[in-house]
């Protein structure tokens, strides 16, 4: 009996390094039978992730904590943070988690557990200044150990935390490297592929950056296919779909979107969240106003904090006519600071129609100045000049467009006119 569960842990551990999920599970579920260990628990909820049942790997992953030793309890608190994170939205408790990786840290020397507790503190962390730093700092602790999992994980979150500063070449250049590497087999972990594709999926939205988006999914498809991962392929669908919309292709991204809302049923509520706003915003500029309302249904105040649900109802509430309730949802999320520069862009740029609407042109005028303030854009040639770029591109246009959209309101109609022809460059 007592070679029954070793043996079974070995052959979870080879079909989890395999990519065969049933299998895995199957196994750590066998070692669990003859006998309960932290391995084991740990195990099946790794297999249950890439499987798709996320409220099922959460309470293996949870019970797998309460049995590890102090090392590999710091290992599945970092796991539990970033899972909460990703699949659920739940903020709370994937920094409660975080937090108690870094207590249980303090007792062991320096390592690469240290980096993936700094990777999971700034794992898509508002503020990006200190994302930055503590990024920076795991990727120095992974080269420094030669944990290449943790090298190329911190590369990719790099790169995204550029790209949503603005520095979208810098940011994109270490994304393809992460990406390339991971894809390549240079890591050990399959998990190692998930942060790096995910990372790019998100860098690729905030830049609207469809081509690139485009030719990563398709390398992200063929590791679907070959490994299975409901949470990965809902991403990819979702993410690629936004940049569809944002670029005008409305067909291609209804398409995605909606293949998205159906398979993020079974990848976390956190998922199935995103992809229910993000196909809610299409609705709404395809006006259908109605089917985008049934979409967001059960986002109330507390839900909506969430920056994509927020800009969702805002738009929807501006679509309906109601200017005012727009106003008040978008205030109150630019009240609230340390946000991508993109999310804070989109808020404006929905504020200034907003403003607008409602007849408030001085209002539209301060939320355009401080859109192109955060495009770093002083004047009408820096518009010009920037819209084009990599770097300035998405939050460039939005603030040029801005712009127009104001001075067409004062009556200016040839700043109006130049100011819409730089955002449309």
């Amino acid at each position: 009996m007592g070679g029954e569960p070793d043996a079974s842990l070995a052959a979870g551990a080879a079909s989890l390094a395999a990519g065969r999920w049933g299998d895995a599970r199957a196994a750590f579920e066998a070692s669990l039978a003859a006998g309960e260990s932290a391995e084991a628990c740990f195990g099946l909820a790794s297999a249950l992730w890439w499987l798709g049942e996320s409220h099922a790997c959460v309470a293996q992953g949870t019970r797998a904590y309460s049995l590890f030793r102090r090392q590999g309890a710091v290992q599945c608190a970092v796991w539990l943070s970033i899972t909460y994170k990703a699949d659920f939205g739940n903020v709370a408790a994937a920094n409660g988690w975080a937090r108690r990786a870094e207590r249980l840290l303090e007792a062991l020397d320096p390592g690469p557990l240290h980096g993936w507790a700094l990777v999971a503190r700034a794992y898509r962390m508002p503020d990006l200044d200190a994302a930055e730093g503590l990024t920076d700092r795991a990727a120095v602790m992974a080269r420094d150990a030669g944990d290449v999992d943790l090298e190329l994980v911190a590369l990719a979150q790099l790169g995204l935390i550029r790209v949503g500063k603005g520095q979208a070449q810098e940011g994109f250049a270490l994304i393809d490297e992460a990406m390339a590497a991971a894809l390549a087999g240079e890591r050990s972990s399959l998990d190692t592929v998930v942060y790096a594709c995910c990372d790019m999926l998100t860098a690729c939205e905030l830049a609207s950056d469809v081509e690139r988006a485009a030719q990563w999914c398709e390398v992200a498809d063929a590791f679907v296919a070959t490994y299975g991962c409901p949470f990965l392929y809902a991403e990819c669908r979702m993410y690629y779909g936004s940049v569809l919309t944002a670029k005008g292709r409305w067909r291609d991204a209804d398409r995605e979107l909606t293949a998205a809302l159906r398979i993020a049923e079974g990848a976390g509520a956190g998922v199935h969240a995103r992809a229910r706003a993000r196909l809610a915003d299409l609705r709404i500029r395809q006006g259908r106003l109605e089917e985008a309302e049934r979409l967001l249904v059960g986002f109330d105040e507390g839900v909506a904090a969430d920056a994509e649900t927020t800009l969702s109802l805002a738009a929807l509430s501006l679509a309906r006519g109601d200017a005012p309730a727009a106003s008040r949802r978008l205030r109150q999320r630019l009240r609230q600071v340390g946000e991508h520069r993109a999310v804070l862009a989109g808020a404006l740029d929905l504020l200034v129609d907003a403003c607008l609407a409602s007849g408030e042109v001085e209002a539209a005028y301060a939320a355009a100045a401080r859109l192109a303030d955060l495009a770093g854009l002083a004047g009408l040639a820096d518009l010009a000049g920037a819209a084009g770029t990599v770097a300035g591109g998405r939050v460039a246009a939005l603030a040029a467009s801005a712009r127009g959209r104001v001075s067409m309101a004062r009556g200016e109609t040839e700043a109006s006119v130049a100011q819409l022809e730089a955002a449309l460059a």
